[in-house]
């Protein structure tokens, strides 16, 4: 089949707009929470990442480091998963995650194609939490 032909031309009616309001999102799969621009070469990116702390506060549990989104840590109970989302400027989770005994909602806002909201509510039932939010640059495209 000629694709290349069918395909011409089919992009040309999304104008700048549009392209605009999809700049920043939700765009980064197999993380529990993370946000994305598409931007080429370089992507910035942002997320969470936590984990229980000792009663001291001196150490890290690092055996139950969460950011990632991992089959062995849904079979200890893990939950997540976007129960609202519009597919552009909104999405509403909620995460459990009962091996660090934690609840957390994170919401997602898109303002303008150039500004976004994060919002972070949560609640421990035991223990301290260190919560990490980062950015970077994802040069992955490159």
């Amino acid at each position: 089949a000629d694709f290349e032909h069918f395909s011409e031309g089919l992009l040309e009616h999304f104008g700048r707009e549009h392209n605009e309001s999809l700049l920043w999102g939700t765009y980064r799969p197999g993380l529990l929470f993370g946000v994305k621009s598409r931007t080429i070469p370089e992507a910035v990116v942002a997320g969470l990442m936590w984990t229980s702390v000792s009663k001291t506060g001196a150490r890290l549990d690092e055996s139950n480091f969460r950011h990632t989104c991992e089959e062995s840590e849904t079979k200890q109970g893990l939950k997540f998963g976007f129960s609202e989302h519009d597919g552009s400027s909104y999405g509403k989770q909620t995460i459990t995650d009962p091996g660090n005994k934690v609840e957390l909602q994170t919401y997602f806002f898109k303002r303008a194609f150039d500004s976004w909201t994060m919002r972070v509510a949560g609640s421990s039932s035991k223990g301290k939490k260190a919560l990490y939010f980062y950015l970077g640059v994802d040069e992955e495209l490159s």
